[in-house]
């Protein structure tokens, strides 16, 4: 059940690390500006009032650059 990636690749499906403020991966809170910032792989996604469009951004942001080996955050 393996397959062939790149480090770069393989690390992209990391989890969320846990001393960030949100539940979700590529999500922090922002105190000054209070809003919720989307960042994958040091860019800059944008500014969100909702915590939810911040996780989806980060969603479309890394199909786009990971693919099938993106790891997505789960909204319910």
């Amino acid at each position: 059940n393996l397959r062939l990636c790149s480090g770069s690749l393989n690390n992209a499906n990391r989890s969320k690390r846990l001393a960030c403020s949100s539940k979700f991966k590529g999500v922090s809170w922002n105190t000054s500006r209070r809003r919720w910032r989307a960042r994958i792989c040091q860019m800059e996604l944008g500014w969100f009032i909702k915590e939810v469009a911040a996780a989806l951004a980060y969603n479309t942001a890394a199909k786009n650059m990971f693919g099938n080996f993106a790891r997505l955050n789960v909204i319910a």
